[in-house]
């Protein structure tokens, strides 16, 4: 069984959110019907969903699901207060279960156990919500998630076992659902909280099979630049500080075309760090709405790139962060037919969304081509709250942090124009990187793993 396969055994009786994140973290979602008849010769692993409404599950695919759980996969129970037995999957259970009607709870939080994820360690909050509850643990279960009542007392939410070498999680909350809307609001507690049970199966599952976590890269737009001769001692310093928060941090910087003569001791500082540079526009730093012939922008951005690689000995990597984050879909279309991965771009900061990849329109006919452009999606560093943080990470996505020269101290003008914030500015992402031991990636190397 495919380590990014999701099985359901009921589609009717869907367990809570499970398949809908399952699908945004990259699981091929199928019905267990037809599935059982081959599986002991299929690779094992993966993730089979089954409901505790489910009635008929036969007992070919129940022996199959047992089979599976054994050498690795992970069964996920979503139960209500009106679960029935599921034929022999309820043999690996000691004693009855029993869950209780929604309750009133003050918080929750994860409990210490090698079933809950990575992400999910340690988390706790304070929130006011509704959810069912098991009134009754049977033997040999651990408690992964509790909640909190009025009275203080922890009921629990969700628990599990290990079986072999995989694992049976029982979800108590699975019981109020949700929707694909609701799973891109994870930053709320009161969704995560009805999603407890299916995230930690699926990133049990996803660790299983090997997955490292969802990757962090910072971004910093308009450097190097020309002229910029007297900021080598800053920038040292910045990186320095950079690294000394997160040790395996990564920077891309955003590199304007006609910017061809930086300090060749600023690069050379950048190298030593192991920054990446990607695209800062076509050529120049304007805005690509008003640029009328972009087939020879782009033109003249190639020649102006190789020379800089030539020069530096650096390498631009195909991405691309616009100036001013603004261009038409004509020059989406003149990415795609130029072999880049990417374009880069903000999230609104007016509106609540997480900052997960999309697809762009930016297919384009020509001799037979076509191609389609990923757009990575970042937020400036200040706007990336703990909760923000946490519900892209869950969602697997990538954590692209931004920030500009005189925000960081890097500007020439820094003192002038009241900028400079370099101790504080990315310091809530890199603490939050550091204590979900996030892995860093550049820009291209998160375009590649997104765009599978």
């Amino acid at each position: 069984m495919d380590a990014r396969r999701l099985l359901i055994a009921d589609p009717a009786a869907a367990p809570g959110p499970l398949i809908d994140l399952a699908r945004i973290l990259g699981f091929r979602v199928q019905p267990l019907e037809g599935w059982e008849c081959d599986a002991r010769e299929a690779a094992t692993g993966g993730l089979i969903a089954l409901s505790g409404t489910s009635r008929a599950l036969a007992y070919e695919a129940a022996r199959a699901i047992l089979w599976q759980l054994e050498r690795g996969a992970v069964v996920y129970v979503g139960l209500s207060s009106e679960c029935h037995e599921i034929c022999e999957i309820w043999e690996l259970i000691d004693g009855s279960v029993r869950v209780g009607a929604a309750a009133a709870l003050t918080g929750y939080r994860a409990r210490k156990s090698q079933l809950v994820g990575r992400l999910l360690e340690d988390e706790s909050d304070d929130v006011s919500v509704a959810s069912a509850w098991f009134e009754q643990v049977p033997c040999g279960f651990e408690l992964l998630f509790t909640g909190k009542r009025g009275t203080g007392a922890e009921v629990p939410l969700v628990i599990g076992r290990k079986f072999g070498a995989g694992a049976l999680i029982l979800d108590a909350t699975a019981a109020t659902g949700s929707s694909r809307v609701a799973l891109l609001e994870l930053a709320r507690p009161e969704v995560r909280v009805q999603s407890l049970g299916a995230l930690a199966a699926a990133h049990l599952a996803l660790e299983k099979a090997g997955w490292k976590g969802p990757p962090i890269c910072l971004t910093i737009d308009d450097r190097p630049a020309n002229f910029d001769y007297f900021n080598v001692c800053a920038l040292r310093r910045f990186l320095g500080r950079m690294r000394s928060a997160l040790p395996n941090v990564h920077i891309d910087f955003a590199w304007t075309p006609d910017q061809r003569r930086p300090s060749n001791r600023y690069v050379a500082v950048l190298k030593d760090f192991g920054a990446g540079f990607v695209w800062h526009g076509f050529y120049r730093h304007v805005d690509h709405r008003l640029i009328a012939d972009l087939d020879a922008e782009m033109s003249r951005g190639r020649d102006a790139v190789r020379t800089i690689e030539h020069r530096y000995g650096v390498n631009f990597q195909p991405v691309m962060i616009f100036p001013f984050e603004r261009n038409g879909p004509e020059a989406d279309q003149t990415l795609a037919k130029s072999n880049f991965l990417a374009k880069v771009q903000s999230v609104d900061n007016h509106v609540r969304r997480l900052p997960c990849p999309e697809r762009v329109s930016a297919e384009f006919n020509g001799n037979g081509v076509s191609r389609t452009l990923l757009l990575l999606r970042r937020a400036s560093a200040p706007v990336f709250d703990r909760d923000t943080m946490l519900a892209t990470c869950l969602l697997g996505k990538p954590l692209i942090a931004s920030g500009h020269p005189y925000e960081v101290g890097l500007d020439r003008l820094c003192a002038v124009r009241g900028g400079g914030r370099e101790e504080s500015f990315f310091e809530g992402v890199l603490d939050f990187a550091r204590s979900k031991a996030l892995r860093s990636a550049s820009l291209a190397e998160i375009s590649i793993e997104q765009g599978l």
